[in-house]
């Protein structure tokens, strides 16, 4: 947006956000954001803690909380997540040990490398983990394309969950884009 002075700086100082999917002219930081950009980053921020979100250690405005990457940067994003979390009931999970087929499991992973996900490919891209009732719940990616030996990895994944583990999971990947945005697929792992 040309009429707003002194915006391609926003990009150049890396504290700002984007207010349209794609679109890096629409990036703005606390300087340079009308005063209705403002408003919305901060009722959005109002509404992170009821889905999860920890406030940033570094913060300042537009990444007072640690959003999952995606609406870390774009405001759009922010509010898909928001609406779906919310719809959901869901509170996203950062356990210290990020092996996320274990965490889905109730245990923990004690592996340097996450031997659990060995075996795919780009299916995994933009994973969030997430916890219904206070107990994990769904493992979500959000990859930019699933091959076939995703499917394949995913398929098989959730057949060692619910054979092995004893443990009632399901497993969707689905062409239309996530919360994410920016053409993204939809991969899930959801148990019960």
């Amino acid at each position: 947006m040309a009429d707003v002075p002194g915006y391609n700086n926003c990009r150049a100082c890396r504290r700002g956000v984007h207010f349209v999917d794609g679109d890096v002219d629409s990036y703005r930081c606390l300087r340079h954001a009308s005063d209705a950009e403002r408003e919305l980053v901060d009722a959005l921020d109002a509404q992170a803690p009821r889905i999860g979100l920890k406030e940033s250690e570094d913060w300042h405005w537009g990444h007072r909380y640690d959003w999952p990457y995606g609406p870390n940067i774009g405001v759009p994003a922010r509010q898909r997540l928001i609406q779906w979390a919310t719809e959901n009931r869901l509170r996203e999970a950062r356990p210290k040990r990020r092996c996320p087929i274990h965490w889905l499991e109730g245990k923990s992973c004690r592996a340097s490398v996450v031997p659990c996900l060995e075996g795919g490919s780009d299916w995994r891209d933009h994973m969030t983990m997430w916890t219904k009732g206070g107990k994990p719940h769904l493992i979500v990616a959000q990859p930019y394309e699933v091959k076939d030996q995703d499917r394949r990895h995913v398929s098989s994944l959730v057949l060692d969950l619910r054979v092995l583990g004893g443990i009632p999971v399901t497993g969707t990947i689905r062409e239309e884009s996530g919360w994410y945005g920016y053409g993204a697929l939809w991969v899930e792992v959801r148990r019960g």
